[in-house]
């Protein structure tokens, strides 16, 4: 039996020793000595052995998170009273605390999931990578209980949203603004066209479509536009927080173009071109901006009163921003879940206008 076999052995044993502990200390040395088989293993080029360590780092980890989450705050008297570190056990921080149980929060499928698909396509195996499946887990099951509550909600006379399709939707009334949000991915470039021909359509004269997108295929959605609405202007939306790694183009963005259009003559008031957000927020819809990004358009270019269309409306954001600013706000998504997230969203913003 080779060094690396004896390595893996030796973490196998742990490992059920793991499953049999009760003391969130035990499960904490145990993590520790993994900790050490992964830095020996590193250090004599044992990959296996250190990919088995690091998993069982994270096994363990969840194991002592999940404890946490059962017992913190219940007093119990062996736990410190430090200010700092509240009623958590001593040796933890509560940095540590909270990562911890964000990662228990990860079912065990999903977990085993991930690992497999890791190994099969030679992706690190990281707490970080970890944490990030647990984040997306809890905000899909967030998206989920806040949709149930939209179900039943009924929109008022300052909103209304509708499950369809942009190709067929047939609008109740015109509009002053279309301001909007396309996915990027290349298979859904054909939609910037549709939202053009359909604009011609749902926009008031005098009006104007708003349309953010990415930088990658700027060129082809000028040229799909074009051929249905007068070109207006480009404006600046800053995004905030770590660039954006255009990889393909090795290029790293901190803003998308907002592309602004016309059926006629534009009738409404002056306004500034660079927009900006103060966050990023993906809680409500993987591709979703921020409440304060839209608002910052919707503040430069809208007049309270006015009505405002979001026909690709995601999670609602427009909407909570149209409402903050005393607009009207209709909006359409094609997915269900999208469209009750977004009446729960509404409802939420109207009650506290």
């Amino acid at each position: 039996m080779n060094q690396e076999t004896n390595a893996i052995v030796e973490i196998s044993k742990a490992e059920m020793a793991l499953e049999r502990a009760n003391d969130i200390h035990e499960m904490l040395v145990l993590r520790d000595t993994a900790a050490a088989y992964e830095v020996l293993a590193n250090a004599q080029g044992f990959k296996e052995a250190a990919q088995k360590a690091k998993i069982f780092q994270l096994k363990a980890e969840r194991k002592a998170g999940d404890w946490l989450d059962k017992n913190v705050h219940v007093g119990n008297p062996q736990w410190s009273q430090d200010d700092t570190n509240g009623r958590i056990p001593e040796g933890i921080t509560k940095i540590e605390s909270s990562r911890w149980q964000l990662e228990s929060k990860v079912p065990e499928d999903k977990f085993n999931e991930w690992i497999d698909e890791s190994l099969a396509k030679g992706y690190e195996i990281s707490a970080a990578g970890l944490q990030k499946l647990a984040k997306n887990h809890e905000r899909k099951k967030q998206r989920e209980e806040l949709a149930e509550k939209g179900e039943d909600v009924i929109p008022s006379l300052l909103w209304n949203v509708w499950q369809a399709d942009i190709q067929d939707w047939q609008a109740p009334k015109q509009y002053d603004f279309i301001i909007t949000d396309p996915p990027y991915p290349k298979e859904y470039l054909y939609l910037y066209e549709v939202l053009a021909r359909r604009t011609k359509e749902w926009l008031k004269p005098g009006g104007l479509l708003i349309a953010m997108c990415g930088q990658s295929y700027l060129n082809q959605i000028y040229e799909m536009i074009d051929k249905h609405l007068k070109y207006y202007w480009t404006a600046c939306y800053l995004t905030p927080g770590q660039s954006t790694n255009l990889w393909q183009v090795k290029v790293n963005t901190n803003w998308k173009p907002l592309l602004i259009y016309s059926t006629n003559n534009y009738e409404g008031k002056t306004f500034g071109d660079v927009f900006k957000s103060d966050e990023n927020d993906k809680d409500f819809h993987k591709w979703g901006q921020s409440t304060s990004g839209m608002l910052s358009i919707i503040k430069q270019l809208c007049l309270p009163g006015q009505s405002i269309l979001d026909p690709f409306c995601g999670a609602g954001t427009t909407g909570v921003g149209a409402l903050k600013h005393g607009c009207l706000f209709d909006g359409i998504d094609i997915d269900i879940q999208n469209v009750n997230i977004t009446k729960k969203r509404l409802d939420d913003a109207e009650k506290t206008r």
